[in-house]
């Protein structure tokens, strides 16, 4: 779902390097995402003032898939959205609240995630990822939905201290990438839950290389390795929603704790 919406999103944001009849299809998707499982690719050809091959062609250039494989997307992406909020609880009253009770639940949430966070962080281990850093020839940062903005974060702010961080807005992007990776480069991977296929799947290919990984994660060490350290948040979340609501506060904490150790370490 991330990639196909990322895709499409990208295709409409950086103007300059798509055409204006990929960013009008990508628009006209985007925003009619509801009807599009029922069109076919002439209904949406119309619509979009073009031909059938010029879609076909905007499927294969701009999300590396069919038609048909596009039109699947949209229907997980659809599904997703469904999710996004937990109604049964709300039609249960589960989530009865008025709105100065919301503003206190949430920063109440933020800082419980913030101190769990605080009491999580090994500082053995995490002078030992600045370490990695600061030895790194190039760093490489990777995450899935919520959390690639959280490694965008990442990417800028280790820009800002003179070291070479890249981050990949897709998962075709970030599997290139790490062909591209060497034993004397870095990868950090950010994932609230560290589960998902997209991240197991990176993983994978990182340690097929024997890449130095860092987590910043709230999944616990399942098997201990030199190769890997990982920086854990607090696990709260707030379970009527499906976007991170506190997640990404805690996951953000933790990149500037990396950013500020190594400023006051290496970059004197």
């Amino acid at each position: 779902m991330y990639s196909f919406f990322s895709n499409l999103k990208r295709c409409v944001e950086e103007i300059t390097e798509y055409s204006s009849t990929d960013s009008y299809i990508a628009q006209f998707i985007l925003h009619n995402h509801d009807k599009i499982p029922k069109m076919t690719i002439f209904d949406i050809a119309k619509e979009c003032s073009t031909s059938a091959a010029t879609v076909t062609r905007f499927c294969k250039r701009v999300n590396n898939s069919s038609f048909k494989e596009l039109k699947e997307d949209v229907v997980v992406y659809n599904e997703f959205l469904e999710g996004e909020i937990n109604h049964k609880s709300i039609d249960n009253n589960e989530i009865d609240m008025n709105s100065n009770e919301i503003l206190e639940n949430y920063f109440e949430s933020v800082y419980k995630s913030f101190n769990e966070t605080k009491k999580l962080i090994n500082e053995n281990k995490l002078v030992r990822a600045v370490e990695w850093i600061y030895e790194a020839k190039s760093i490489y940062v990777f995450g899935s939905s919520f959390s690639n903005i959280v490694a965008k974060n990442l990417s800028e702010k280790f820009t800002r201290l003179d070291k070479t961080t890249y981050s990949f807005p897709t998962l075709k992007s970030q599997l290139l990438a790490i062909e591209n990776m060497k034993n004397d480069d870095v990868a950090i991977i950010i994932s609230f839950s560290g589960t998902t296929r997209h991240i197991k799947q990176i993983h994978t290919m990182l340690r097929e290389k024997n890449i130095k990984v860092i987590w910043i994660t709230s999944q616990r060490e399942t098997n201990n390795s030199f190769k890997e350290i990982r920086l854990l948040v607090s696990p709260l979340k707030m379970d009527y929603f499906q976007t991170a609501i506190i997640q990404d506060h805690a996951l953000n904490s933790v990149v500037d704790i990396l950013y500020i150790y190594y400023a006051y370490l290496y970059n004197q």
